[in-house]
């Protein structure tokens, strides 16, 4: 009977990812051995009515339980985030890079000087609408090149075309060639002109681009030669800043150090600031809402088979009673135990609690409220069918040495999972 029902829980449930934690040394393996022997031999021999739905909720409740388990285990990893603090967020940001396999430097003063810039060329400005200050119809070709790299355009104006209408065609049409230049028309009264801005900043000693005329109707000026388009009118210079007094320069206005700080300069500052770390209480968070909804998810599986199983609601009752007793601490820093029995959060005082280090203290504890969850829920997955409806049989002979058999407690102690094991 049990081989049906657990095919049909593997094809239900979407199979949980790999974690490191989960992976049993053979010491814990021979710990969890003779707990279920140690469990057997004062344990009642008991008649079970083994019908789908026994089966169903005591695999359904060792998987909640062990799932309880792993992320009340993973809570102490949280606390070991940390996220980057600029002292002046208007003239730098700094993050901490995902996946980073370097250790993060200390905190440091920085000052930021002066910001990297682009190259700007920005054409002459002509008149908007009059048609005798406009390029011939015709075919244009002109190319731009940058980093080694040439892209040329082809452009087609028509007869009685206005330089307004030209400008902001040829915008867009350089704009969405993505060649590492931002177009843009500028304005002034009646007059219009081409701007030409690098998407790279930093001065490398020559042009960021180039851009000159290869084709034109016979007898006529090209585009770049009309509005001017080669005029440079900001020159490309280099980032300046300090840490802990030591002068850099950069051709960006991004760097990282230790491979796993990035920062942004946003603007030059009047003074140093410092930048450093605070815990990252996104991420403590967002691991205390994994535990509120597995703690629930776990309560209401109880509740639901409550009615068909009415031992069930000794989960609730013992899940209950291992968080109740720490109530005061657990509502001080963010949770509240509903009437039904789920756990409630409050973020903002769950933020305020992560970033001075509240949450760490209560959870941290080695006698606190995670320490007697592990516990319990440790005990449900090592017997699950104590909270299914059975029959008495017989009590077990304290007078006589125990026999073990491990597994007679129960046929689901010992199943192993290959995503566990």
């Amino acid at each position: 009977m049990i081989q049906p029902v657990y095919n049909y829980l593997l094809t239900t449930y979407t199979p949980k990812p790999k974690a490191a934690n989960r992976t049993h040394k053979p010491s814990e393996l021979r710990r969890i051995y003779n707990n279920m022997v140690k469990l057997n031999q004062k344990s009642p021999l008991y008649k079970v009515n083994m019908s789908t739905d026994t089966q169903v909720f005591a695999l359904s409740l060792k998987e909640a339980a062990m799932d309880l388990s792993h992320i009340m285990s993973d809570m102490d990893t949280a606390f070991t985030y940390k996220k980057a603090i600029s002292g002046n967020s208007h003239s730098a940001e700094a993050a901490v890079m995902e996946n980073s396999d370097a250790s993060l430097p200390d905190d440091f003063l920085l000052d930021v000087h002066s910001l990297a810039t682009p190259q700007v060329n920005t054409g002459t400005f002509v008149s908007s609408k009059n048609l005798s200050q406009a390029p011939y119809a015709g075919s244009y070709s002109f190319t731009i090149e940058q980093e080694n790299a040439a892209y040329e355009f082809q452009f087609n104006i028509k007869e009685y075309s206005k330089n307004q209408d030209v400008l902001t065609k040829l915008s867009d049409f350089i704009n969405k060639s993505r060649v590492g230049v931002k177009a843009s028309v500028l304005y002034e009264n009646d007059t219009v002109a081409l701007r030409l801005e690098s998407e790279d900043t930093g001065n490398v000693g020559e042009p960021i681009f180039r851009i000159q005329d290869t084709a034109s109707p016979s007898g006529v000026a090209g585009l770049v030669n009309f509005y001017r388009l080669d005029t440079i009118t900001s020159e490309p210079s280099n980032a300046s800043y300090s840490i802990n007094g030591e002068e850099h320069t950069g051709l960006t206005n991004h760097f990282i150090l230790n491979r796993s700080l990035q920062i942004d300069l946003m603007a030059p500052s009047e003074e140093a600031f410092a930048v450093g770390y605070g815990p990252d209480a996104d991420k403590i968070l967002s691991r205390l809402n994994q535990f509120k909804d597995s703690f629930n998810y776990t309560i209401q599986l109880a509740r639901n088979f409550g009615a068909k199983q009415p031992t069930a609601n000794r989960v609730i009752r013992e899940l209950k009673g291992a968080v109740q007793s720490y109530l005061p601490e657990l509502e001080s820093v963010c949770l509240s135990l509903a009437k039904d029995g789920s756990l409630e959060i409050d973020p903002a005082l769950a933020t305020e609690a992560a970033l001075n280090h509240e949450l760490e203290a209560v959870f941290s504890k080695e006698n606190g409220p995670i320490h007697d969850l592990i516990n319990r829920t440790n005990y449900i997955t090592l017997d699950p069918m104590n909270y299914v409806d059975k029959v008495l049989v017989t009590y077990p002979n304290l007078a006589k040495p125990a026999v073990g058999h491990p597994y007679a407690s129960s046929i689901y102690s010992g199943l192993l999972f290959n995503y566990y094991c």
